[in-house]
Order: structure tokens, then sequence, then C-alpha cells
């Protein structure tokens, strides 16, 4: 059983318009589908479909998607929420846009999850086959770098910290005194 990644995380928010300028301009990500009060969003180096998912009316999560590597994973999944008293229901492909056929049950927390192992393939820019050569890096808009990069040393440093991780970047080389 595996669980290769959190697949989409899918939010209500109050103002549609301003949250589309935010996701597209700010964020640098690509819209794959409108449908009614829904914007379905990818980053551009995403494969499937969509990750983010927009709903208007209301504030906060709806549910979260998570892709798992083979079909056989979503009934060892859905054996093991059973044992744990939790009610699992079957969605079909077609409930949510471009992902297959999957499980869906709600955590003790009340978070609504959502497992699946299909989604239609989406890459930006360039098809398939040129992908390698022509990979798009997305865009960020340049307000975004002015208001956030100037702080990204206090930023990197306070995620290492929390998380636990290092930055590989480039190092600057100690010179050594000969004597």
């Amino acid at each position: 059983m595996a669980v290769m990644r959190l697949g989409y995380a899918h939010v209500r928010v109050t103002d549609l318009a301003e949250a589309k300028d935010h996701y597209a301009n700010t964020m640098g990500l690509y819209e794959t589908l409108s449908e009614g009060n829904k914007v379905y969003y990818k980053a551009w180096d995403e494969w499937d479909h969509h990750s983010v998912v927009l709903e208007e009316g209301g504030v906060g999560l709806v549910k979260y998607g998570w892709k798992v590597q083979y079909s056989s994973d979503i009934d060892e999944i859905e054996k093991k929420a059973q044992t744990f008293g939790v009610t699992v229901e079957r969605m079909s492909k077609g409930e949510n846009p471009e992902i297959g056929d999957g499980i869906r049950f709600t955590t003790p927390s009340d978070h609504v999850f959502e497992v699946y192992h299909e989604a239609t393939l989406k890459i930006q820019g360039a098809a398939l086959i040129h992908t390698a050569v022509n990979i798009e890096i997305g865009s960020i808009h340049r307000s975004y770098v002015h208001r956030h990069v100037r702080h990204a040393s206090a930023r990197l440093n306070f995620v290492s910290s929390l998380l636990g991780t290092r930055y590989k970047g480039r190092r600057k080389q100690r010179r050594h005194k000969e004597n």
C-alpha cells in the first residue's frame, strides 16, 4: 500500500475573482478548468489535471485527495479505514473532474479524504513528447518577489528549524589559512 502524494486540496473562498487572481498571478498556478462556481489549478511541474480546487461560497477546507500508486491500494486503505470504524463510500469516475474511481471517508477530525489512483494527465504548454525540451518553469508576479524575497533567509531558517531540513544550495567556501 502506497500513498504517493497529496493529489489535491479543495477549498472554499469568499471571493472567487480575488482568489483566481492570487492563485494565477501571485502563486503562478495554471487554470485547467472552470466549472460553475469551481476553478481547478495546477502548478507548472505537475502532470495531473489539477492539485487545487477553489469553490466560491464560504471559507475553509472541503476535502483532500490522496493519490495512490496502485489501484489495489484503494481496497487496502478501504479495509484499514473500516477496521477503525470509519464509514467509507465509493466514488465514481467523473464525480470529481478528471479523477478516476476511488473512496471517500471522513476522518475522526472531520476532514474529508478521497483516495484515488487515476487522474487525467495535463501537461502545461508542450505536448507530452516535447516536455523534456519545452518545459515551462512557471510565472510568478514580480510584486510577489519584491514582497517576499527580501525576507527569504529568515523564512528559510524558520522552515529549516521547524521541519529539520537543510538548504542545499550554494555555500560559501571557507578560506583556510596556510601556515
